[in-house]
């Protein structure tokens, strides 16, 4: 490893589970890409009910350093704070010269990135992906994560937001630290156009984590059997998830729909490229996104999506996509009656608006920011 190089220093406090593999999802992609122009050490600290004492396990992988530290879990908040407290110590143990600190995610454990900052005296960046933002008043956050709020506010030198939204939600509680939109990275080389398909069917893909408070893919399911109860059949929607679907399958099948909803995975992202490239149009029907990679997947793939206005699709440009309400149902299925009647759109053109996104063009984004503290 080039030893010249700015030492950066991840911490998050979202946490992969014990037994995934190195790193994960966003935490991950950004770790991987920022490792192609600095040294990147990942800490993150984790309770662990089956710790009786502090546990470290550190992985490499390439120029990438991932550091664990598990901590016993405690019942009361101050015990909790501090043997999280003790655990970032110890983590920080584990890895030297780091020249700056960039978080991820402020709650529950912002308190950490504080911490790190004070004990190694370096600049504090903090990107946030978080939906509690868009999902909480000021009231319904509650006092210490309030506290909490205003404390990261006086001592980051820079908060990022992953979209336009998610910004203008954070704004009430953020008056100080200007906040930046940097969005997350998209293999864009592997997500490629998808190759022109004579079918006669239209196909429609979702792909989520099927989490029953936000991606509402029951009300996916209704929006279906709309069109079956008006005799559009000449469709089918693929729904790809690394989660259970099983009580959801269970419900298509007692809805005795199951000859037009399939469901795909677990799968790696070389295999869903091809469920990109096979479809027609991508569905998200959230209630809440902060980013949604999804979009940008199917945008990267050339595909038009039918969203709620979340996220990156907030404001859905008609070359893109189609715009529905949350939760309006009749309209989704519009949306995909308009999808299945030939609606054309401009694959390049979407693809193009997705490489805004690439995982060039937002390393260079955050080397920007880096460089003003990084000298």
């Amino acid at each position: 490893m080039d030893q010249h190089k700015k030492h950066i220093l991840i911490l998050s406090s979202w946490y992969p589970n014990r037994y995934q593999p190195f790193l994960g999802n966003f935490v991950q992609n950004q770790a991987e890409i920022l490792s192609s122009l600095f040294k990147v050490s990942v800490l993150y600290i984790h309770s662990d009910a089956k710790c009786k004492s502090i546990e470290t396990d550190i992985k490499h992988k390439n120029s990438l350093t991932e550091v664990v530290v598990y901590y016993p879990k405690k019942s009361n908040p101050i015990g909790s704070y501090r043997a999280a407290i003790q655990a970032l110590k110890k983590g920080l143990s584990l890895v030297n010269d780091i020249d700056l600190i960039h978080g991820h995610v402020m709650l529950p454990k912002g308190y950490l990135f504080l911490k790190a900052k004070a004990i190694l005296n370096k600049p504090l960046i903090i990107t946030e992906h978080s939906s509690i933002f868009l999902q909480n008043s000021k009231r319904q956050i509650g006092y210490r994560n309030r506290f909490l709020l205003s404390r990261i506010d006086k001592k980051a030198d820079q908060i990022i937001a992953v979209s336009d939204k998610l910004r203008a939600s954070m704004m009430h509680f953020f008056r100080r630290t200007d906040i930046q939109i940097i969005g997350n990275p998209v293999k864009t080389d592997l997500f490629q156009l998808k190759p022109t398909i004579q079918s006669s069917s239209t196909t429609f893909l979702h792909v989520s984590t099927l989490d029953v408070l936000n991606k509402n893919v029951e009300g996916i399911i209704s929006a279906i059997e709309i069109l079956l109860k008006n005799g559009h059949t000449n469709f089918c929607l693929r729904i790809v998830s690394d989660e259970d679907y099983t009580s959801l399958n269970s419900i298509i099948k007692a809805k005795a729909i199951d000859a037009f909803v399939k469901f795909y995975g677990p799968c790696s992202a070389e295999e869903l490229v091809h469920h990109y490239h096979e479809s027609d149009a991508f569905v998200l029907f959230s209630n809440y996104e902060t980013f949604s990679i999804v979009i940008a997947e199917a945008w990267s793939s050339g595909l038009p999506v039918i969203s709620t206005p979340v996220g990156i699709a907030s404001n859905l440009q008609d070359e893109l996509g189609i715009q529905v309400g949350v939760n309006d149902i009749p309209a989704l299925a519009n949306a995909m009656l308009t999808i299945m009647a030939g609606k054309k759109f401009n694959n390049g053109k979407i693809r193009e608006f997705a490489l805004q996104y690439s995982e060039l063009n937002i390393l260079s984004q955050i080397q920007t920011i880096y460089n003003k503290y990084l000298g």
